[in-house]
């Protein structure tokens, strides 16, 4: 695949002003490790995953304003625990009222979803591991080691405090 492919970016338009932008990610025929390496038992054992062909992903989390396009079009009461933070992720929902999500794009936006994507759905856990390690084959996309593993840190209050 072309370095112009592998970096294919497409934007999908929600409404006005309100967009998800995708990209596409290149197949992984060879297969990539997966899995923990004695940490987790229940992410163990480590093995080859293959990702035999190309698939898109958002480049984010669905946003609470990108989430609130299909609970107000079709009337569905939603609130988010940190609401009002429209490019926060969208939260406070199950996995059945995300996947309704994919539904209502593979529905409503069928003729304006990436090339050769004739489907909207969650990506199963090789997809987004894949997908987040970027190539690496390290304990961890940054590395390996303790010293490596990430951290996701929010900004301002705690949520206990709110």
């Amino acid at each position: 695949m072309s370095a112009d492919r592998e970096c294919e970016q497409h934007v999908l338009k929600l409404e006005d002003g309100l967009a998800m932008a995708f990209r596409r990610i290149p197949a992984c025929p060879q297969g990539f490790l997966m899995g923990s390496r004695g940490y987790f038992a229940h992410e163990e054992p480590m093995h080859r995953a293959v990702i035999p062909d190309d698939f898109w992903m958002a480049e984010t989390p669905v946003t609470q304003a990108q989430f609130s396009v299909r609970t107000r079009t079709a009337g569905i009461a939603h609130t988010n625990h940190h609401d009002g933070r429209p490019d926060h992720p969208a939260e406070q929902m199950s996995w059945h009222e995300a996947d309704q999500y994919c539904d209502w794009l593979t529905r409503d936006f069928a003729d304006e979803l990436p090339p050769e994507c004739h489907f909207a759905t969650l990506p199963t856990e090789a997809h987004w591991e894949y997908a987040r390690r970027g190539g690496t084959e390290t304990e961890y996309h940054t590395g390996d080691g303790e010293r490596f593993a990430m951290a996701n840190f929010g900004c301002g209050r705690s949520p206990r405090h709110d």
